[in-house]
C-alpha cells in the first residue's frame, strides 16, 4: 500500500505561522487540523512542502491535493508543481496523485515535464494517471506512449488513464489500437487493466477482438476473463442501435456469452448473462439447467432474468420463486412480472401487503411493466409505505407520470418531515420538465431540509430548480448562496453562473484560519494498520485499515463501531459483480453521520490506494465532503472509483462471506481484532 515516509525524527525552526520550534509529529498534526477544515492556513502549507522532514513534505503535500479548486487555484498548483520535482519519490508520487484530482489545467507543462524527466516507475504511473484525469488534448496525446511503457505498473496506469477519457474524443481510436496490443502481449497484471478500459467503451464504438482472444487464452486470468465478459456483455446492450457488425459477428458474441456462462468464477457468469439478457435471444436448454441451479444466488438471479419470454421460462421462474435467496425470488417475480403482466398484478398485490420491505420495494420497481391503471393504484398506495425505501421506489416509478392528480402527489412529499422522502420527491419532479409550478414546492423542500440528509436536499432542490426556463429561480438560487454548508453555497452559485444571471454582491467567500481550530479533536495516531472482524448472518469479515492515508475515516469507522453504531443494521445495497453497502441507521442509503453527531459529515480523504478486489469504501453524494457512518466493499477491482470515493481499508479474509451477502442481510456487530 502506498504509505508516508517515515518522519526523520529531527526538530525543526519554521518561521511562519508556527513561529516556535515544532517537531515534525507536531507539524502533521497541524497539517491535519488545516486539511480537515480545507484551509492552507494563509499559505502556510505551502511553505511545508520545503520542509527538511520528507514525513511532513508527503503530509503536506497530500493536504494541498485535497484543497477545492474553485478557492484554493494557482497558488496551491504552483506549490505542488514544485513537491513535483522533490528528491524523495514519496513526495513526488504524491505530488503527482494531488495535481490529478485538483484537475488545474494550469499544470500541463509541469506534468509533461516531470514525465520526461522521471525514473521512478511509481512516480510515473501517478503522472499518467494525472494526465488522464485532466481533460486535455495535449496531455491524451502524450499519455499514448505510456501504453509502451517497460514498467508493468506505469503501463497498467497508462492503460487506466485513458479509461477517464471523455467519452468522445480525436485520439480515441490510436488509443484503442494500443490497448488492443498491451491486451493482447501486457504483463497478467496489466492485461486486464486494458480490457478493463476497452470495456468502458465497447458500448459505443468497438472491436469485440481482444475480449474474444482474452476468452480464448487458456491462461487467462480472473480478471481478465471477468473485463472480457463485461465488454461484450456491454457491446451486446448496443446491438439494437449498432450497425457496424454482421450477423455473424453478433452469432461470434453471443457463442462466446454462452461459453463464459461455464466459467468457474461466479461474477464472470453473472456479466456473461447479464449480456445474453442484453441480447434478448433466451439461454439454451443446457446453459439454462446450469445457471438455475448454480451455487451463486448472483447467478441464479441473472439467470432468471436473461430467460426467453416463452411458457417454459414461466415454469423456471414459477419454481425460483420459492427459493431460499430473496435476491432470487426477486428476479423470479420479475421475470413473471414481465411474461405475464395478468397474473403478474395479482402477485404484484399480494407482494405490496407482505411484511417484508424488499418485497414491497420490487413491486414498485416492477409495476411499471402491469397495465398503467393496475400500477398507478398499487404505486400510489406505496407512497404511503412505512419503510423510505420502498416510497423512494414509488416516487422513482411515478416520475414520469403527467397525471395531475399523482404529480400534486409527488409535489406534497416535497419538505416531507422524513428528509430522505423529501429527497426522492425532488430527484422526482427532476425526472419530467420541470416549470414554475413546481417552485414553491422545491423552495419548501429546501427551507424544511435540516438534520442528516438535510444539506443533500437542498442542493438538490436548487439542481432541480435551476431547470426551470426563464428567471423565476434565479431569487430562490441567490438566497441560497449564503446557505450555511459551503457545497449547497457553492452549488446555488454555479447555478447562477451558468444560467447568466446576477450574483450577490455581499457574499463573503470561504475562508480558514491561519492555523484551523482542530477540527477534528485530537485522536490517537494508529502506529501501524488496524484490524476488524465484521459479523454477519452469513459470516465474518475481515478487514485492515489504513490511517496513513484516511487517518479521520479510520478514526470514524473505529469509533463508531466501539460504540455499537453497525450493531444490528444492515447491508442495504448489494449489486453483483459490484459492491456490498452497509451501515445507514435509516436503511435506505440516505443515513449517515460521524462519531461528532448525526449532522456531521467526513471531508474526503481520497489517496492512491486503488479500489482492487475487497476494497473498503465511503459512500458519498455529490459533495465530495459528504462521508459519514456507511460503508462499501468491493467485489471486483473497480478502477473507475479510484480518487472518486475515499478507500481506507482492505479485506483480509472472508470473501466467501462477501459473495454470499445480499440486500437486508445483517451486520451483527463490528469489533477491533488488532
Amino acid at each position: 500500500m502506498e504509505s508516508p515516509p517515515e518522519s526523520q525524527d529531527a526538530q525543526s525552526q519554521l518561521t511562519g505561522p508556527a513561529t516556535t520550534a515544532m517537531t515534525a509529529k507536531d507539524l502533521r498534526s497541524n497539517i491535519a487540523r488545516l486539511e480537515q477544515s480545507r484551509g492552507t492556513g494563509g499559505g502556510y502549507l505551502q511553505t511545508l512542502i520545503q520542509h527538511d522532514d520528507e514525513s511532513v513534505r508527503w503530509k503536506a503535500t497530500m493536504a494541498l491535493g485535497r484543497m477545492p479548486l474553485e478557492r484554493y487555484g494557482r497558488n496551491v498548483t504552483g506549490a505542488l508543481e514544485v513537491a513535483l520535482r522533490d528528491d524523495a519519490a514519496a513526495v513526488r508520487r504524491a505530488a503527482a496523485f494531488s495535481l490529478g484530482v485538483r484537475g488545474d489545467g494550469d499544470c500541463v507543462g509541469a506534468l509533461l515535464q516531470a514525465m520526461k524527466e522521471e525514473g521512478d516507475a511509481d512516480v510515473r504511473a501517478q503522472i499518467w494517471l494525472a494526465m488522464g484525469r485532466l481533460d486535455n488534448g495535449v496531455l491524451r496525446m502524450a499519455g499514448l506512449a505510456g501504453l509502451l511503457e517497460d514498467a508493468p505498473e506505469a503501463q497498467r496506469a497508462a492503460c487506466q488513464a485513458i479509461s477517464t477519457w471523455p467519452k468522445e474524443c480525436d485520439d480515441w481510436n490510436r488509443a484503442q489500437m494500443g490497448l488492443t496490443q498491451v491486451a493482447k502481449e501486457g504483463a497478467d497484471d496489466v492485461r486486464w487493466m486494458a480490457l478493463f478500459t476497452l470495456a468502458r467503451r465497447s458500448e459505443l464504438r468497438g472491436d469485440w477482438t481482444p475480449f474474444l482472444e482474452a476468452l480464448r487464452r487458456k491462461e487467462a486470468t480472473v480478471w481478465e476473463r471477468l473485463f472480457a465478459t463485461l465488454g461484450l456483455a456491454r457491446a451486446a446492450s448496443g446491438q439494437d442501435t449498432d450497425e457496424t457488425h454482421t450477423a455473424e459477428q453478433w452469432m461470434e458474441l453471443a457463442a462466446a456469452l454462452d461459453a463464459a456462462t461455464a466459467d468457474p468464477d461466479g461474477r464472470v457468469v453473472t456479466e456473461a448473462l447479464r449480456g445474453l439478457a442484453a441480447l434478448g435471444q433466451g439461454l439454451t436448454s443446457r446453459t439454462r439447467e446450469r445457471v438455475l441451479t448454480h451455487p451463486s444466488k448472483h447467478v441464479r438471479a441473472a439467470g432468471l432474468r436473461a430467460l426467453a419470454k416463452d411458457a417454459r421460462s414461466m415454469e423456471f421462474a414459477s419454481a425460483l420463486d420459492q427459493d431460499p435467496s430473496p435476491m432470487v425470488r426477486k428476479a423470479a417475480f420479475e421475470v413473471i412480472v414481465r411474461l405475464d403482466p395478468s397474473h403478474g398484478v395479482s402477485l404484484a398485490r399480494e407482494w405490496a401487503r407482505s411484511g417484508e420491505y424488499w418485497q414491497r420495494r420490487a413491486v414498485a420497481e416492477v409495476a411499471t411493466a402491469l397495465r398503467s391503471e393496475e400500477a398507478s393504484g398499487i404505486l400510489v398506495a406505496l407512497l404511503t409505505d412505512e419503510h423510505p425505501q420502498v416510497v423512494g421506489a414509488a416516487l422513482e416509478a411515478l416520475s414520469k407520470s403527467t397525471d395531475p392528480a399523482i404529480v400534486a402527489r409527488i409535489r406534497d412529499l416535497c419538505g416531507h418531515e422524513d428528509n430522505g422522502i423529501s429527497l426522492a420527491a425532488v430527484a422526482a419532479i427532476g425526472e419530467r420538465t420541470v416549470t414554475a409550478q413546481d417552485l414553491p414546492f422545491l423552495v419548501r423542500a429546501y427551507d424544511r431540509a435540516r438534520g442528516d440528509v438535510g444539506p443533500e436536499v437542498r442542493f438538490n432542490a436548487l439542481l432541480v430548480a435551476a431547470k426551470i426556463d426563464g428567471p423565476e429561480p434565479n431569487g430562490f438560487l441567490r438566497v441560497a448562496a449564503s446557505d450555511e454548508d459551503a457545497y449547497v453555497a457553492q452549488v446555488a452559485l454555479e447555478q447562477l453562473t451558468e444560467r447568466g444571471a446576477e450574483l450577490p454582491e455581499d457574499l463573503d467567500p470561504p475562508g480558514a484560519s491561519l492555523l484551523a481550530p482542530e477540527t477534528p479533536p485530537e485522536f490517537p495516531v494508529e502506529m501501524g494498520n488496524p484490524r476488524v472482524s465484521i459479523e454477519t448472518n452469513r459470516g465474518h469479515l475481515v478487514l485492515e485499515l489504513y490511517p496513513f492515508v484516511a487517518p479521520t475515516h479510520v478514526h470514524n469507522f473505529l469509533t463508531l463501531a466501539a460504540r455499537g453504531h453497525y450493531d444490528g443494521l444492515t447491508w442495504h445495497r448489494v449489486v453483483s459483480d459490484f459492491v456490498v453497502q452497509g451501515g445507514c441507521y435509516r436503511g435506505d442509503g440516505n443515513g449517515s453521520g460521524t462519531w461528532r453527531g448525526a449532522d456531521d459529515s467526513l471531508a474526503q480523504e481520497f489517496n492512491p490506494m486503488p479500489y482492487s478486489a475487497g476494497a473498503l469504501g465511503m459512500p458519498r453524494n455529490q459533495n465530495p465532503d459528504s462521508g459519514g457512518s456507511q460503508i462499501f466493499i468491493t467485489h471486483r477491482p473497480t478502477p473507475h472509483l479510484d480518487a472518486r470515493y475515499t478507500v481506507f481499508g482492505q479485506l483480509i479474509d472472508g470473501w466467501e462471506t462477501l459473495l454470499e451477502l445480499e440486500e437486508g442481510d445483517s451486520i451483527r456487530s463490528v469489533r477491533r481484532v488488532h
